[in-house]
């Protein structure tokens, strides 16, 4: 698998600010896409491989994280990681492998590999039901934080975001060890088999 650093130029994946947590701890290696309201036809399309994880507490709801998570997204809270003025960039992240989930039982079967609740895993089928449900496998990086300007563009429910200008990396380091990587994913793709 190697632990090749991602060259994430300046291009941004929203997620909440609790999964941007967990993958900078190495208690989750998936994220789950469907699309945002400002994307083409509603419907997200991979279009980057690496890139910065931009922690956000839109839509983040208690009520869809498991209960031993709800202090570290109190934590998340608390920190503010990225407000209307400024974002804090801290993780960063490559896609290693995409699978279309198409049945909630298989996700289930992934409670041990992320923070969401089986409501957040209903919830993300019901919505849009016809939308194919994507699950990334994505090698996280944590690095040193950098604060940026939220500008008005990087608004808005969508996935993608090009920042304005490069954020500086420094201080980068795996997450996880390519021996501790391997070993999630194999596991992951035998429960999704």
């Amino acid at each position: 698998m190697g632990s090749m650093v991602p060259n994430p130029n300046r291009i941004a994946l929203k997620e909440w600010a609790i999964v941007s947590q967990a993958l900078s701890q190495g208690q989750q290696v998936i994220l789950l896409r469907k699309g945002g309201i400002d994307e083409e036809g509603g419907v997200f399309r991979l279009r980057h491989k690496g890139f910065f994880i931009f922690p956000t507490l839109e839509h983040q709801d208690f009520d869809y994280i498991r209960p031993e998570f709800v202090p570290h997204l109190q934590s998340s809270i608390a920190k503010n990681l990225s407000s209307d003025k400024e974002i804090a960039f801290s993780c960063l992240a490559t896609v290693t492998r995409v699978e279309v989930v198409s049945e909630p039982v298989k996700l289930h079967r992934l409670s041990d590999y992320h923070i969401w609740n089986d409501a957040y895993i209903r919830m993300r089928y019901q919505y849009k039901p016809t939308i194919p449900l994507h699950l990334l496998l994505v090698r996280a990086y944590r690095m040193q934080q950098v604060r940026v300007e939220n500008r008005p563009s990087y608004k808005g429910c969508k996935s993608w975001v090009e920042l304005e200008s490069a954020v500086e990396i420094r201080n980068i380091e795996t997450v996880l060890t390519d021996k501790e990587f391997q070993r999630k994913c194999l596991e992951i793709q035998a429960l999704l088999a």
